[in-house]
């Protein structure tokens, strides 16, 4: 027996009607989570590897490949991460006197603006459904790297450093014998020179070295690389472009 001509009319008009009405609760969901969405700034301690596994830092590869504009895009197809600063230094160990390099390891950080949703009832950040907290980790894959790492800072504005130029003058004993840094070497971290000889020179049995470096006022103290306190009366070794200035003595801070 045929179906009346009315009952499959009917029933095509209810399903239509139930598609339009889906279709529409999905575009207004997903609206409302576009509008509660805003841009976020966080800075990252990069790790190696996927955060339950990572190593606390990485090799060089990892920081050398990632560039300011690398982005990462959401299901849309849409903007959800960008990388706006990227900075590394080579890792220095210290064990007693002496400084041993962990070989091709970086302390190496990025700024990213991200698009975060906003849980008010938690009074949180979410990005990706994971949780934005101090020391919580954080994975963004962008076009050509996999970023693991910690968060160190959030803020709902660009993150200002309060970055400060100092001169720092180094000493440590010597025979006039070997190969030192000389006047014009620099360190580039990624972003910019943020370390210069200015001065090299021998006395009384010492070599000293001028430096002008970019550092970080805090109040603890002035920060090179986020992570080495500067003080005077400290041993401390840096890398240039050319050179390893090795245990030296911090003897004044300008």
């Amino acid at each position: 027996m045929t179906k009346p001509a009315g009952n499959i009319k009917s029933k095509f008009t209810i399903y239509l009607f139930i598609i339009i009405c889906l279709s529409v609760a999905a575009f207004i969901f997903i609206k409302l989570q576009d509008t509660n969405k805003q841009d976020l700034y966080v800075k990252i301690k990069l790790s190696q590897g996927y955060w339950w596994s990572a190593t606390s830092k990485p090799n060089y590869w990892i920081p050398s490949s990632i560039n300011v504009g690398n982005y990462e895009t959401d299901t849309g197809g849409a903007k959800s991460a960008e990388i706006i600063e990227t900075r590394y230094y080579p890792f220095i160990e210290y064990q007693d006197e002496n400084t041993i390099r962990a070989e091709t390891q970086y302390n190496a950080y990025v700024v990213a603006k991200i698009k975060a949703t906003y849980n008010k009832s938690q009074g949180k950040y979410y990005y990706k459904r994971d949780s934005l907290t101090i020391a919580s980790p954080i994975a963004i894959e962008t076009t050509n790297t996999l970023i693991n790492g910690t968060i160190m800072q959030i803020s709902e504005s660009e993150i200002q450093n309060n970055d400060k130029n100092i001169k720092v003058l180094l000493s440590k004993p010597t025979s006039n014998v070997g190969t030192y840094a000389v006047r014009g070497e620099k360190y580039f971290d990624g972003t910019e020179d943020v370390l210069e000889i200015v001065n090299s020179y021998f006395s009384k049995g010492k070599h000293y070295l001028m430096l002008t470096m970019k550092v970080t006022d805090t109040p603890e103290g002035y920060f090179y690389g986020d992570t080495r306190i500067m003080k005077t009366g400290d041993a401390i070794s840096l890398y240039t472009n050319k050179s390893l200035i090795k245990s030296y003595l911090i003897e004044a801070i300008y």
